[in-house]
């Protein structure tokens, strides 16, 4: 039961330690471990921090990695790491204690470079790094947000009147950029008669009012569900008007 649990952790994680798995860099350990993605430190352009050693578990991988894309040559990334599981439930105690020696030696020397790291770091340097953490977790929360909201079917917001108008228009682009055709579109709009701005924006606001319903019925029922995290401030905070409920609607609809 431990093995499949192990297996199941590895085959979530395989994108954080795919270079091991592909063996893209051979020169040690701690590179393999770098992974694909710049470290907030890198990304705001100072110095690298030390690399965490690899663990017991993904030393074993590394190490035998070879033997199993050499045996399964067409394997799959998450293919290798379910073998590796395997692999490494059937590894004799001997072994897993030289890795976890190897592991907890290097464990030291990285806590070391770590503590002399940040010690080199001046205040402002170690606030922009605390900002830049917070600003990634809130973007990375609006974007599970926004995938969380698709997921449910929320009704998508319609377009404005120009939108519409330069949707109609979407066979006449070509080959120009979105930036030339759009700019065009403009100028095109501008020549256009207020009568037929008004019937484009006649049906944006046509299109809104149906937006407007549909979207206080999901909200409604978001709400009945328990996803609150996915409807407006204001559907939480105004009171729902008589006769706008879904449970009147549908009473009336059936009479």
């Amino acid at each position: 039961m431990a093995v499949h649990g192990k297996m199941f952790r590895i085959c979530n994680v395989v994108g954080q330690y795919r270079n091991i798995l592909l063996n893209r860099h051979t020169s040690s350990l701690y590179q393999q471990n770098a992974g694909l993605k710049k470290s907030v430190e890198e990304k705001l352009g100072l110095p690298p921090k030390p690399k965490k050693p690899l663990t017991p578990y993904f030393r074993f991988m590394a190490q035998i990695r070879p033997a199993i894309v050499q045996k399964n040559p067409q394997a799959k990334l998450t293919d290798i790491a379910k073998l590796a599981g395997t692999e490494w439930g059937k590894a004799d105690s001997s072994v897993r204690e030289q890795l976890q020696a190897e592991y907890k030696r290097e464990m030291v020397d990285y806590m070391a470079a770590q503590v002399k790291y940040n010690q080199k770091l001046t205040d402002e340097q170690h606030e922009e790094i605390k900002k830049a953490k917070i600003e990634i977790a809130e973007l990375k929360e609006r974007r599970l947000l926004k995938k969380k909201k698709k997921e449910l079917g929320k009704p998508k917001r319609p377009l404005s009147a120009f939108l519409l108008f330069m949707t109609e228009k979407k066979d006449e682009r070509g080959t120009q950029s979105f930036k030339d055709w759009q700019i065009q579109m403009q100028n095109e709009w501008e020549k256009l008669y207020e009568e037929q701005k008004s019937a484009y924006m006649a049906r944006s606001r046509k299109l809104f009012e149906e937006y407007k319903r549909e979207i206080q019925i999901w909200e409604e029922k978001m709400i009945r569900l328990g996803h609150i995290d996915v409807v407006r401030n204001e559907a939480l905070i105004q009171p729902k008007r008589q006769g706008t409920s879904v449970s009147q609607r549908s009473r009336g609809s059936e009479e």
